[in-house]
C-alpha cells in the first residue's frame, strides 16, 4: 500500500501521481490524501 498526502497545483497532478504510484511494481493500493492548493 502506498499514502499519498500533500498539496498540489491542479487535478490532473493528482491523477498523475496516483496512475504512477499505482504503476510500481509491488503497489496494490494507494490511498490518496493529496489536497488541491486553494480549495481547502
Amino acid at each position: 500500500m502506498v499514502q499519498l498526502s500533500g498539496f498540489v497545483a491542479s487535478r490532473a497532478s493528482i491523477d498523475r501521481a496516483v496512475k504512477l504510484a499505482k504503476a510500481v511494481k509491488g503497489v496494490t493500493s494507494v490511498k490518496n490524501d493529496m489536497i488541491v492548493k486553494g480549495t481547502q
